[in-house]
């Protein structure tokens, strides 16, 4: 088989049918980890969970429940079908694209195939019973055990800012409409589904500021017991004035981003 007959092939499943609804049953999954997330980050705020308010509490939330382990197989599954698209993508999508803004969009892909693979990686590891509760406050203790240790926390403390400056301003310019499809028909309109990935990406952004500021703290301080991921940010506003009602806000909006993920579903536009 040529080079020119496989990327033929691989244009074909990019804009296949059944990779069309592979992605969509990845982001029901993608939707209903952010679902728990905002469930459990309610708990914290008015009740009590053993559960951190991220992604790998979401997972243990899950494998408690009837059927739970099933349901995270289902979810793992989903999320390295998002993974497998979004290297579609990166190989032989974005062709409307020219130039630098081509090269930017697939490196985009990529990153996001990664970010969907790790997820899905965590997911099948609870789902096994191998996942361990990770806690953030660990790998920044041996960050800072390493030669310049305070330096690297700056670094990542930077770097988790660029990501939640990233998300906000993908929320306020809805950046993210380019992903729908308007030709398709659903029961909410596309400008619907917009407005409420707005609030959602803009509502994770405000998130990641926070885990941000956790990190710039533990590496001012010298203190990796400051620091911390979203769970210790989730904890930290639940002991805010008016705390409890703060973490409705987020939960509010990580519940608009998992809605979002519901319309992209409905809208997802694999023809690029």
């Amino acid at each position: 088989m040529d080079s020119e007959t496989a990327n033929a092939k691989a244009s074909r499943a990019v804009h296949s049918v059944w990779l069309e609804w592979a992605v969509r049953a990845g982001l029901v999954a993608y939707s209903l980890v952010h679902i728990v997330v905002a469930i459990i980050a309610l708990q914290i705020g008015f009740g009590h969970t053993s559960h951190a308010a991220n992604q790998q509490g979401a997972f243990h939330a899950l494998a408690a429940e009837p059927f739970g382990r099933a349901l995270l197989w289902a979810v793992a599954l989903g999320l390295f079908l998002l993974a497998l698209w979004q290297l579609l993508e990166a190989g032989w999508g974005h062709r409307g694209d020219d130039g630098i803004k081509r090269i930017l969009t697939r490196l985009g892909s990529v990153c996001s195939a990664v970010i969907y693979g790790f997820i899905g990686f965590n997911a099948a590891k609870v789902a096994i019973g191998a996942g361990a509760r990770a806690h953030s406050k660990e790998w920044t203790a041996r960050l800072m055990g390493l030669p310049f240790g305070r330096a690297l926390v700056a670094i990542v403390a930077i770097i988790i800012l660029v990501v939640a400056v990233f998300l906000f301003v993908r929320g306020v310019r809805a950046d993210f409409a380019s992903n729908l499809d308007g030709r398709k028909q659903g029961r909410v309109s596309v400008e619907t589904v917009i407005r409420v990935g707005q609030a959602g990406y803009m509502t994770k952004g405000i998130a990641f500021g926070i885990v941000a500021g956790l990190f710039f703290w533990a590496a001012a301080t010298y203190n990796a017991a400051k620091a911390g991921g979203l769970d210790v940010a989730v904890s930290t506003l639940a002991k805010a004035p008016a705390g409890p009602w703060l973490l409705a806000v987020v939960a509010a909006g990580v519940v608009c981003f998992a809605a979002y993920c519901l319309g992209w579903a409905t809208y997802v536009d694999t023809s690029d």
